[in-house]
């Protein structure tokens, strides 16, 4: 059974397994450390419900956004432990509120990133801050339906493909329901990411306490990843940057990243968060070290959440601007010239090599994406 058109253009999103009637369809790690599906074709009854709910089969429903907000959460505490502006926790507040369960990724004491379920603020928590890996879904769209059925508010926060994904599974919209898409890069790869932490831990000989993606203690804007050693002992900064410089080359990412159908202005989900880039030529009062979030509400069932949590945040109407539309709302990521020999260089030679060949040969090349991006929040 071939479910997708293409499997370069498998996003992973795990639809397809979960769809399944016979439990026929497993997901496999690939050579690059990414999951894709495999049928057992001695269970399968090709039944085609695994190719009918494939999103990459399909032409996506998109939204244009109904309105564009610079969002800062009213608590400065929150802002400090998040990404940006604090949009996630507003949302998320008011799901538990409700009584309701919130799906998102987050780190597991191993630092693999997976999506969980939390019913509370505490594991919630665990869910703040960018994720530059792909995460494992398991079984979550399953634990989402059978939730839809308890009646309980879910709220799903995850990359846009993840979100399709979701939506072609539970196959109708849900009053209680809420689906938040992030502005997504690409979604590099676990594989890397489990050989720096890895690496990490045996250059210092000890454990990682803590990692974050993007830290702000000097500014939001300036935020590069963070750890902190178990034995206290500082990391170079050369190591530390290792696995940013690598996810900023593209050459880590999935392949389907490259022809993403989800950069673009108009969304698939009822919210979409991100970074508020361009904020200084809009409203550079409201800016500040701490983050601003970017917030398109691109649904009724997004109008309806948003409602709710207004008295939470502090926000500016720039739907009349276009600074807001970041490149990765507009085109993919270029695939690099040199991601096969990155790849075929990764399985001879293993991953100290290409973290030293790659992290300063492909340096210039992260210097001028770097700057190419700069500029386009400058001049557009």
């Amino acid at each position: 059974m071939k479910i997708c058109h293409d499997l370069e253009s498998c996003t992973g999103c795990t639809a397809c397994r979960h769809i399944c009637p016979v439990s026929a369809i497993t997901m496999r790690e690939n050579s690059e450390g990414f999951l894709y599906p495999k049928v057992n074709e001695s269970l399968c009854v090709h039944c085609g419900r695994c190719v009918q709910v494939c999103p990459q089969n399909h032409v996506p429903t998109y939204y244009a956004p109904r309105a564009v907000y610079a969002v800062k959460h009213r608590m400065q505490s929150v802002r400090e432990r998040s990404t940006s502006g604090g949009m996630f926790t507003a949302l998320s507040d008011w799901i538990l509120d409700q009584g309701g369960v919130i799906y998102g990724a987050a780190f597991d004491e191993a630092f693999v990133v997976s999506h969980i379920v939390a019913d509370n603020a505490i594991e919630r928590n665990r869910m703040r801050g960018s994720k530059y890996v792909q995460s494992v879904l398991g079984d979550v769209f399953a634990h989402i339906e059978s939730d839809l059925r308890e009646n309980r508010y879910v709220l799903f926060t995850g990359t846009p493909c993840q979100v399709d994904g979701l939506r072609n599974f539970i196959g109708k919209a849900h009053h209680k329901l809420f689906l938040v898409d992030i502005v997504c890069y690409g979604t590099p790869s676990p594989l890397l990411f489990r050989d720096y932490i890895q690496f990490i831990q045996k250059e210092y000989q000890t454990d990682i306490r803590w990692y974050t993606f993007r830290n702000k203690k000097a500014s939001w804007r300036t935020g590069k990843s963070f750890l902190e050693l178990e034995n206290n002992k500082a990391v170079s900064k050369e190591k530390t940057e290792i696995f940013d410089r690598l996810f900023w080359s593209g050459n880590i990412i999935r392949t389907s990243c490259y022809a993403c159908p989800y950069t673009k202005p108009i969304r698939i989900s009822d919210i979409t968060i991100g970074d508020c880039w361009g904020l200084e030529k809009i409203l550079p009062t409201f800016e500040d070290a701490y983050g601003v979030s970017l917030c398109l509400v691109n649904t009724k069932q997004g109008e309806r959440i948003f409602d709710e949590i207004f008295q939470a945040i502090e926000c500016h109407d720039i739907s009349n601007s276009l600074e807001w539309q970041q490149p990765r709302m507009q085109s993919p990521t270029e695939r690099p010239i040199a991601r096969e020999a990155f790849w075929r260089d990764y399985h001879r030679k293993g991953f100290l090599y290409v973290a030293r060949k790659y992290t300063h040969w492909n340096i210039f090349r992260i210097t001028i994406r770097k700057i190419r991006f700069v500029l386009h929040r400058i001049f557009g």
